[in-house]
């Protein structure tokens, strides 16, 4: 950033922090900090701003690990602002997917799912332009970065063909006065995992529609007033269950999207190429164990032949997983 602002050149730039994933992390002295802060008494505002430690070593580590993600964002902002180029400058703070894999209240469902829970992450932006201490409840998504810098960088040239996202030029700018502009109306998720519960899901103006994959039902939520998805509107709003459902269903044949029985087939074939393998490398090294000429070579082969066997046995429990996934009904 220095060199660019002394020869007034711009730049783009992407910081891609760790945290706050697992394993988790953090420096030493702040996990000390939040150790060593009292517990149990009644909260002020000096506590907010120091707040009182976590209940057990999970926590406190998380806490910590938060912190130091706030404070290298500040040395960011602090940079952009001793460089002078704040005036001319976006940061842009989000997310790449929502919570762990068991998700927080109030949101509904985690991390792999298409509930809110898993979809809905923090986005921050500052830079000229935007509306400060604005709040923008408009829906936006990762794919509408791209169109946003493209417009911010006053780029004449058309986007590509099959590009999804709209600039958010017209959010910054004027908060939930501004409108965005997609090829595809709404936001569209397409998760078809072979894992756990495949689903779609579509976001259009408050509504939001799932669909699971494995049976084909959909459920529908108001978002503004049900953010938790707790209660199916779909018997009482049909022809907006409808409409949504066919956007959903047209979408994702246009733009030919992946089919879970296609991806269950090559996640299977992939399997089972990587047991043979592993089953046949276990041969060798019993082989080779027999014909071992020294205590040392054998211990070796030994521990060659248990890691061996402990792929193997992840290979089958992935098998059973992808075969119990496939009759998951439950939402």
């Amino acid at each position: 950033m220095a060199r660019c602002a002394r020869a007034q050149r711009p730049f783009f730039m992407q910081v891609s922090h760790y945290a706050i994933h697992v394993q988790h992390a953090a420096l030493k002295e702040t996990i000390e900090k939040y150790r060593a802060l009292p517990r149990g008494k009644k909260c002020t505002q000096k506590d907010y701003d120091n707040p009182p430690p976590p209940r057990n070593a999970w926590t406190l580590l998380y806490a910590a690990m938060i912190e130091n993600l706030d404070t290298g964002l500040g040395m960011l902002l602090e940079a952009i602002d001793e460089l002078g180029i704040a005036a001319s400058t976006y940061v842009i703070f989000t997310s790449d997917n929502g919570g762990g894999f068991k998700g927080s209240a109030p949101l509904k469902g985690g991390k792999a799912s298409l509930w809110e829970g898993g979809i809905r992450v923090p986005t921050v932006v500052r830079g000229p332009g935007v509306k400060a201490r604005c709040q923008c409840d408009v829906p936006v998504a990762g794919w509408d970065f791209f169109p946003t810098i493209s417009d911010l960088v006053g780029n004449a040239n058309p986007l590509p063909d099959g590009v999804d996202g709209g600039s958010l030029r017209p959010l910054f700018e004027k908060g939930n006065a501004g409108e965005v502009k997609r090829p595809a109306e709404g936001l569209i998720f397409h998760f078809p995992w072979y894992g756990n519960l495949p689903m779609s899901a579509i976001r259009l103006g408050d509504f939001k529609l799932v669909k699971n994959l494995n049976t084909g039902e959909t459920r529908l939520f108001n978002l503004a007033k049900d953010i938790g998805e707790s209660t199916d509107l779909s018997a009482s709003m049909p022809a907006k269950a409808e409409e949504l459902h066919k956007k959903l269903t047209a979408y994702l044949k246009a733009v030919d999207a992946e089919n879970i029985d296609d991806m269950r087939a090559a996640r299977k074939a992939e399997l089972l190429a990587s047991r043979k393998r592993a089953t046949k490398e276990i041969e060798e090294l019993r082989q080779s164990l027999t014909k071992a000429p020294t205590g040392e070579e054998k211990e070796r082969l030994k521990k060659e032949l248990a890691e061996r066997q402990k792929r193997l046995t992840t290979h089958e429990g992935a098998l059973q997983r992808l075969e119990k996934a496939r009759h998951l009904t439950s939402w």
